[in-house]
């Protein structure tokens, strides 16, 4: 059984609107702001640490190899 109380449904994370209201184009808007936050948000820590992971890979594979001298007596 769930209560409501001032316009929210108790058990539930959203607020109950009645049947009759609709999203407007302000809340379209809001919600697709918020979705474009939310990839940023996602998208840039993952960027930076692929980053870091592919230039310390660069950095290690790509140093030259040492010459060996070789010594020859005669």
């Amino acid at each position: 059984m769930k209560f409501h109380v001032e316009g929210y449904c108790h058990g539930l994370l959203f607020p109950v609107t009645p049947k009759n209201q609709h999203m407007t184009i302000s809340d379209v808007q809001l919600i697709g702001k918020k979705i474009a936050v939310g990839i940023v948000v996602a998208t840039v820590p993952l960027v930076i640490l692929l980053g870091g992971l592919w230039l310390i890979q660069k950095i290690l594979t790509n140093q030259p190899a040492s010459q060996v001298s070789t010594l020859n007596l005669k």
